[in-house]
């Protein structure tokens, strides 16, 4: 999930980091509640939370061993581990930070069924820095103190071959990069293969409110909307 207070804690000491963790949580907790038993105003992400998102919307599904998941921005693979460990499924993952992509790499090492891929998926394809921010890490996000060279690949051109057996599942969480992502796949309708698209959209994107809008009318011609937490998680549903 994301966080209201994100301290990047990556180097400092361990027992420091922790605390520092622990604290922030606890002032999350303090805040969500003056939203929504003081305020009367929560979130969407107060109402995720509420609802335990996480551990329900974006992990049930109708899948079966044989289904195919596509995990685009798999950061460490924890949600493709609740995913794998539920359904047993063929699942490929999408992740270019090679710190991130070791750890994905060790997590599913005798897991035949879990591919785990060199590169993100994009727009077109490209090479890019990205700023190494955990969670938040972002090709959009200038970070010259750490930052790491990496690949894109032309969604279209990945996704192609998997046309004829289509797509059960796809989450989409690449900080930003959705809005491209999604407009390359609905031009070139690889959306129309995709049984279920997960995605988290990010506000912090220049008119990312207008371009959120545009996709959702553009889906909604193929896709009906099954749960909306604006910029927190959504998921659209093949409708025929």
């Amino acid at each position: 999930m994301i966080s209201n207070y994100r301290i990047r804690t990556e180097q400092l000491h361990p027992v420091l980091r922790i605390s520092l963790r622990k604290l922030a949580t606890q002032l999350d907790r303090l805040m969500r509640y003056w939203r929504t038993q003081i305020l009367r105003r929560p979130r969407p992400n107060d109402s995720w939370i509420a609802d335990r998102g996480d551990d329900t919307l974006r992990v049930i599904y109708p899948l079966t061993p044989e289904s195919v998941v596509l995990d685009i921005g798999g950061y460490k693979g924890t949600w493709s581990q609740k995913i794998h460990e539920k359904y047993q499924c063929h699942i490929h993952i999408f992740e270019p930070v090679s710190s991130y992509r070791s750890e994905i790499e060790g997590r599913f090492a005798e897991c035949p069924k879990v591919t785990v891929y060199p590169f993100g998926l994009a727009g077109k394809n490209v090479k890019a820095r990205i700023a190494i921010r955990g969670d938040a890490s972002s090709v959009l996000l200038a970070d010259m103190e750490r930052d790491e060279l990496i690949e894109l690949h032309d969604v279209a051109d990945v996704l192609q071959p998997m046309q004829k057996h289509g797509v059960d599942l796809v989450k989409i969480n690449i900080e930003g990069g959705e809005y491209d992502l999604l407009s390359r796949m609905l031009e070139t309708g690889i959306t129309s293969m995709c049984r279920n698209i997960q995605v988290q959209f990010h506000p912090w994107v220049p008119h990312a409110r207008e371009r959120r809008k545009m996709i959702q009318e553009a889906l909604s011609r193929t896709h009906s909307l099954t749960y909306e937490y604006p910029f927190v998680w959504e998921n659209w549903l093949l409708s025929c």
